[in-house]
């Protein structure tokens, strides 16, 4: 972000085109790592069926990143898909969904390291699954990013959106945005409520219905005044698990999305920021980030919406 065109440090974020990747860090679950049967009907049925063996399957069908958060930061993704669990009733204890995965403040630290390494970066934390989670677990989750690992790094909640922009953020030292469930977040001053983000998530098992999906929400225009998602990713199925129990993700779904959406990128008009974020599995397959930030070098007509000026803060 830091080296984009001068003309774009006034024009919202929301309005930037920014590659962002689908259950972020999913890269850190192992073989080792239980399978949370809570998590997902679909898998519970897997352990019930297949006992031990269903630990493998879901492995090769969980996972949809194989680059570190370091390594998908240096490659240009500045959205994340957060998704955590609790996995016992210690509020310390919680993880990266899905198969109990490693500690997530952990993995927040890694994030915190980075950004002290790129001070102009602007990234995003999309806490889009918060699951099995008490209130005191939320508050330790939000005070443990507030207080400590992002501190005096995250962006305040004013509200306006339109306000948010990279020469207002790098004015106040601002370097990370978080959102979390609205109904969760207890009015924190330093969080904003997922409902000034979007999403267009295709529950699709083909390309040419994701695809199909995402023209569809295109050709009629993106809600104004929000972050938006592109979710380039495909859905599994109970019946598609079940015909595919000897693929993987990344082989039968994730690589035809992944260049689905670097394609459909390729051919969009963005003269009316209808772009954002853009959202996709094994982020580094068909150079995908550097399409989707290709987008920001083209000429923008950003006259369709009335954008206004906003103070920014942070705490």
């Amino acid at each position: 972000m830091a080296s984009l065109p001068a003309r774009y440090h006034d024009v919202p974020l929301y309005c930037l085109a920014i590659p962002g990747s689908h259950n972020s860090f999913s890269f850190y679950l192992d073989l080792d790592s239980k399978i949370d049967q809570n998590s997902d009907p679909i898998y519970r049925q897997l352990c019930d069926d297949l006992g031990e063996l269903a630990s493998k399957i879901s492995y090769r069908w969980t996972v949809t990143q194989s680059l570190s958060l370091t390594q998908q930061l240096d490659l240009g993704v500045r959205y994340f898909d957060m998704r955590v669990t609790a996995r016992k009733g210690d509020k310390e204890d919680l993880n990266v969904f899905f198969r109990n995965g490693p500690n997530i403040i952990r993995a927040l630290k890694e994030i915190r390291r980075w950004m002290d390494l790129h001070p102009k970066e602007i990234i995003l934390l999309d806490f889009r699954v918060v699951h099995k989670m008490s209130s005191a677990q939320h508050r330790y989750l939000i005070a443990n990013m507030a207080e400590d690992i992002f501190r005096n790094r995250m962006l305040e909640y004013t509200g306006v959106v339109s306000g948010i922009t990279l020469r207002n953020m790098w004015a106040i030292d601002s370097q990370i945005i978080v959102f979390y469930p609205t109904e969760c977040i207890f009015e924190h001053i330093c969080i904003w409520p997922n409902e000034h983000i979007g999403y267009v998530h295709p529950c699709a098992q083909t390309t040419r219905d994701m695809v199909s999906c995402l023209n569809t929400r295109y050709e009629h225009g993106r809600p104004p005044h929000l972050f938006y998602c592109w979710d380039g990713v495909m859905t599994i199925t109970n019946d598609y698990l079940a015909n595919n129990l000897d693929g993987t993700l990344k082989d039968k779904l994730s690589k035809p999305a992944t260049k689905a959406i670097v394609n459909w990128v390729r051919n969009k008009d963005i003269r009316h920021g209808e772009m954002n974020v853009v959202v996709a599995d094994f982020v580094e397959m068909f150079d995908f980030c550097d399409e989707v930030i290709r987008l920001n070098y083209e000429v923008r007509d950003l006259k369709r919406y009335d954008f206004e000026s906003g103070m920014c803060s942070i705490v």
